[in-house]
This record gives C-alpha cells, sequence and structure tokens, in this order.
C-alpha cells in the first residue's frame, strides 16, 4: 500500500512538474518591449511569436477588440533606431575598430522599414544624425566618429535621448535604442542609475546594451546587464574576437511581435490596468497606465526636442484583421482534434491538482514542524521591530553575515519595509507573515524571498494566486534585483535597496530605535 501511494505521488509530481516548466517556458520567450496608447488604441510589442487565430488580449479582465497582429517584418511596421556610441578615451582602444565595424553594417543592413539615428557621447552629447534611412548620411556621421571624449556620462546620455512615441500615419512606430559603451561613467551629477532603471520600466522603453571590452569578458558587466533586464533588451559583449556580422543580426528587431486593441472608452480615465495577452500556449501579462480620452479628438502627439520629427519608412496601408468567421470555420474543421487537447488538457489538470495537493499536504507538515521548533528556538528575524511613520524595521538577532532588503508599495511611498534577512522572509495577508498585505487580493502566504549564496531569490507560495516578477508569473525561484517589481493581486511592490552585510556587525541605520553600526556593500 505504501508503495502504490509513493509511486502516485511520484507520477503525479512528474507531471506536474512537466506542465509547469511547459508554461515556464511559454512564459520566458515572451515578453513586452513596448506599449502606448493613442486615443482609444493600444499598441503592444512583444518579443516570442503568437497564433493569431486564437489570440485573446483582456483589459482589466475585460475582452479587448484585437485590430490587427503580426511580426514587424511581415506588418512592414516603422522601426526607429538610436545608435548612442561612446566615444570617451575610456573605450578599448582594442575594440574601437570592431564598434565602427558594427555601425557600418548596422547601417548597410538596414532595414526597409527601419531608420537610424546615431548620437554620440562622452562627457556631452552630440548629435551625428538625426532619424533616416539615408545610408549616405548615416555613413558621414559614422566617419565622425572620433574617441576623444574626456568623460562618459552613459546614464544621463540614454536617459536625455530616449524619443517621445508618435504614430506615423495612424501605424504605430517600435523605438529602441542600442547603447556600445564599456560602462565607465565619471558624471558626479546629472541623472543616476535608478532615475535611469524607473524610466525604463515605466516607459516599456527597450534598451540593448553593448558592452566593449578590451578581451573576452568572464562575466557580464553588472550595471549594463541590469539595464538590459529592466527595459527587456538584450545585453551584448563586444572584444577583438566578436563576430559583429553575428552580433548585428541577432539585435534586429524584425521578429518582434506586434499588436493593436482598441480599448473601451470607459477604461480610459488615467487607472493602472492589467493587460493579459494569451493565445493559449503563450501568455504575458503587464499593467498599463490609462490615458484620459472623454470623446474622439484629432490626433497629436510630440517628440523630445532633441530630435526631429522622425520620417519612418513606407510601409504598406492594406491592414490584415483577425476573421472571426474564418476562425469559427477552422475550429469546426479541427474539431476532433481540439476534443482531444480538450480531453488532455482536463486528465492533466486533474493530475496536476492531485500533486498540487500533495505539495500543499507536505508543506503543511513541514511550516508546523517548523514553528513547533521556533517555539522551543526564537526566530531569527522578528526579534524585535519598530516603526518609522510607515516604514517598518525589522531588527537582526546576531552578528552572521546576512543581507538587507527594502520593499516599498508601489501605491504608497509611505508604506515600506527595510529587512534583515537572516531565514525566509514570508509576505502575505496573514498576521505572521513580515511583510503583512492587508488587501483581500492577496494570498495568506503569497511569497518567500530567501538568501543563497548569490544574494536573494524569490519564489511563489500561492497555489491560487499568481506572483509576478517585472510582469512575469513566477515558476521557479528567481534572484531579486533594485527595481525589480513584485506583483500579486491588486498589490505591486518595488525593490529599493538590497544590501549584504558584513560578518561583526549589524548594518548602519538612521533610525533611532535600532541599534549598532556596521558596514555594509551594495550587491546590485
Amino acid at each position: 500500500m505504501t508503495s502504490k501511494k509513493l509511486l502516485f505521488a511520484l507520477t503525479a509530481a512528474i507531471t506536474a512538474v512537466l506542465f509547469l516548466l511547459s508554461n515556464a517556458y511559454a512564459s520566458e520567450n515572451t515578453f513586452l518591449t513596448q506599449a502606448y496608447i493613442n486615443e482609444k488604441n493600444l499598441d503592444m510589442f512583444m518579443s516570442g511569436s503568437f497564433d493569431k487565430e486564437r489570440l485573446s488580449v483582456k483589459a482589466a479582465n475585460r475582452e479587448a477588440d484585437v485590430i490587427d497582429c503580426g511580426t514587424i517584418s511581415d506588418k512592414e511596421i516603422s522601426v526607429c533606431t538610436t545608435v548612442l556610441v561612446d566615444i570617451s578615451t575610456s573605450m578599448p582602444a582594442a575594440a574601437r575598430e570592431k564598434v565602427i565595424e558594427f555601425i557600418n553594417l548596422k547601417i548597410k543592413n538596414l532595414a526597409k522599414n527601419e531608420q537610424l539615428r546615431i548620437i554620440a557621447f562622452g562627457s556631452e552629447i552630440k548629435m551625428l544624425q538625426d532619424f533616416t534611412s539615408d545610408r549616405y548620411d548615416l555613413n558621414s556621421a559614422a566617419e565622425n566618429i572620433k574617441f576623444d571624449g574626456t568623460q562618459s556620462v552613459i546614464y544621463d546620455a540614454i536617459y536625455n535621448t530616449i524619443p517621445d512615441i508618435k504614430l506615423f500615419n495612424d501605424m504605430p512606430c517600435f523605438y529602441r535604442t542600442i547603447v556600445l559603451t564599456d560602462g565607465a561613467d565619471y558624471a558626479l551629477h546629472g541623472v543616476t542609475k535608478e532615475e535611469l532603471l524607473i524610466k525604463l520600466q515605466a516607459q516599456t522603453y527597450p534598451l540593448d546594451v553593448i558592452c566593449v571590452n578590451a578581451a573576452q569578458p568572464d562575466a557580464q558587466n553588472k550595471d549594463l546587464s541590469a539595464l538590459a533586464r529592466i527595459s527587456n533588451g538584450k545585453y551584448f559583449d563586444l572584444y577583438p574576437e566578436t563576430d559583429v556580422a553575428r552580433l548585428a543580426s541577432d539585435i534586429s528587431a524584425s521578429d518582434f511581435f506586434w499588436v493593436r486593441v482598441e480599448i473601451p472608452v470607459e477604461m480610459l480615465d488615467g487607472s493602472t490596468r492589467q493587460i493579459d495577452i494569451s493565445d493559449g500556449t503563450n501568455n504575458t501579462s503587464f499593467d498599463m497606465k490609462m490615458s484620459v480620452v472623454d470623446i474622439p479628438t484629432e490626433k497629436t502627439a510630440t517628440v523630445s526636442e532633441l530630435s526631429s520629427d522622425p520620417q519612418p519608412a513606407s510601409y504598406s496601408s492594406s491592414e490584415t484583421s483577425i476573421d472571426s468567421t474564418a476562425s469559427n470555420d477552422n475550429d469546426d474543421q479541427g474539431l476532433p482534434i481540439n476534443t482531444l487537447l480538450l480531453i488532455v488538457m482536463i486528465n492533466v489538470g486533474v493530475i496536476a491538482a492531485a500533486a498540487t495537493v500533495i505539495v500543499i499536504i507536505v508543506y503543511k507538515n513541514k511550516k508546523k514542524a517548523h514553528q513547533t521548533q521556533t517555539i522551543q528556538h526564537s526566530y531569527p528575524i522578528a526579534n524585535s521591530s519598530v516603526k518609522i511613520g510607515e516604514t517598518e524595521i525589522v531588527e537582526e538577532c546576531d552578528g552572521k553575515e546576512h543581507y538587507s532588503i527594502k520593499i516599498s508599495n508601489t501605491a504608497n511611498q509611505n508604506d515600506s519595509w527595510i529587512l534583515d534577512v537572516f531565514s525566509d522572509i514570508i509576505i502575505g495577508r496573514a498576521e505572521s507573515c513580515a511583510v503583512r498585505i492587508d488587501e483581500k487580493s492577496v494570498s495568506r502566504e503569497q511569497c518567500k524571498i530567501a538568501a543563497n549564496k548569490n544574494g536573494l531569490a524569490i519564489s511563489n507560495l500561492s497555489a491560487s494566486n499568481k506572483t509576478k516578477l517585472n510582469g512575469t508569473v513566477l515558476v521557479t525561484e528567481v534572484m531579486l534585483h533594485p527595481a525589480d517589481n513584485i506583483h500579486f493581486g491588486r498589490v505591486t511592490l518595488r525593490v529599493d535597496h538590497i544590501q549584504k552585510v558584513t560578518d561583526d556587525v549589524p548594518p548602519q541605520t538612521p533610525y533611532p530605535n535600532s541599534s549598532g553600526i556596521g558596514t555594509t556593500k551594495s550587491i546590485f
């Protein structure tokens, strides 16, 4: 009898893992890169691919009408690419020719629907060529690139060259920036890295980063890779042995998927709504701040003062809408296959549910054992706590090496927590949680933050309520970084900072009720 139970539990667990892995694969390969609203239309650009016939878009759980969709290349959607090149003297001399080679190759292979803008920066920002598809003008600009800048102001340069997004002939245009830099920023004032991260994420503006090195690096540049990750862009290394042709191909924007939907007028009230996109296999979700529209008005848009109006390349004016009748016919023809798939999905769902019950039982038993141990031995996090306004500070119990994290509620910046992580930090609605969220849409135990050898990681605990990190549903444990957004229910928490505290002394804190002065270092 015991063997049968063990076999059933093992089979259910394997099935559940395969089911979760398939969902995780879809989520990791489809994510938002850019979205903006013009009157009632929401235009979205995503990595990955979707089935156009089965595509569904919901705004605040309400079905939105899909007007058109497809890849950028198929729909000939205009692309405006800013090439931002660091010309400071710190740029490795051995790789400078590769930088110029990449820019020339990007100009040579310019897509018919793409325009380039070339900007150089050192201690100052210089416009070498505004948006154009004229290869002669672009080549002339590339010839004027000289690595004679005395200093580098990377964050200022990126922040101040992000263009305002606008439509062209009532059609969308995909905007992005490719920055080539060694990552050395000497700015003593101006835009900070944190301010840039917030802007990139808030505007859903993709930033592709090419880190220039004198030799093949052992690891990614942490600061530059954070810029690419937060903006849902790509990160590359460039060094003297780099295959520049392959790099130029990998950084193409042709395969991005575009969707235009019509948002119901009553939702255009300036509020923030959750957008869910799915084709039954691939899915992604994100929060979108709606514009305010009373009645249809003449379309207006502006661009950054730094750039003049881009003239995106011409494209076909014909629009291909999703034909619901054709979709229904296709469904009728494929009924036996769909029925079989439905049966398989139901069986998988039943098995997954059984596995979930087993996991919950095991988890509860472990939790009871942990609570029993906690009664006998003091819990290392909630030893004592004080509140300064709406900020809760949980003090540590000993002087061992550990991590400290600050989390804040994006809906109320005064509602924040500073936590020293000696053991698991539980976030949820239950009173026993270290971070307690009094909100009905939050599970009693929603998610967990734990320390490992690489830093702090987050994992989901709720079986009924998804936890998302930067718009991606958590399936396995994922590392946390500053500026990450943790979303569940109707709540979004932001990671303000993460610090590693040294061995002998507790962390320094400006609050009078906490004790000790220590040394901390950022692990960002």
